[in-house]
């Protein structure tokens, strides 16, 4: 949630952003781009989503700038994948912008983004009639005006599929 920062070097400014994960955000002056990832193949911890800390000290207070959805699944099958999508087109994958100097800086995606985003789970996962299992979609902030969709694919003791869709 917070870090703390030195350096070898004498640097000067009076404001300083950090951002986070670092290796993912590609930074253009005060826009960074981040690609929400469309095929995730571990849904179960809570993903990395991009973060975004201002300071004029060394002192940073870490701001996600995404949304997080958690879905609870019971049940005696194995999960083979889950799409998330939202049911009025909303862009929920790809490429986004973060504009540093915003207000409230969160991801805004790009006109070319993707309207879902899928879980693979290899080998598959095996669900439990007593335990919830928690499954964690990133999302961009904002509204999800006709709500969202979860397909679920189970894999039959056949080795077929079975899809499941909820609203």
């Amino acid at each position: 949630s917070n870090a703390s920062f030195t350096a070898n070097e004498e640097i000067s400014g009076n404001n300083f952003v950090a951002y986070y994960p670092y290796n993912n955000i590609s930074a253009d002056n005060n826009i960074l781009t981040y690609t929400l990832p469309i095929n995730i193949g571990d849904a179960i911890t809570i993903p990395n989503a991009p973060m975004i800390a201002e300071s004029t000290t060394n002192e940073f207070n870490f701001k996600h700038t995404c949304g997080f959805v958690r879905f609870s699944i019971t049940g005696s099958h194995r999960i083979k994948n889950l799409k998330l999508t939202g049911n009025n087109n909303e862009k929920i994958s790809g490429k986004g912008t973060i504009d540093v100097e915003a207000k409230v800086p969160i991801l805004s995606m790009s006109s070319d983004a993707l309207d879902y985003i899928n879980l693979f789970f290899i080998p598959s996962i095996e669900l439990s009639s007593e335990k919830a299992k928690d499954f964690y979609f990133i999302v961009p902030v904002g509204k999800f005006t006709k709500g969202l969709t979860l397909e679920i694919t189970y894999v039959n003791d056949d080795s077929s599929t079975t899809v499941i869709k909820k609203s």
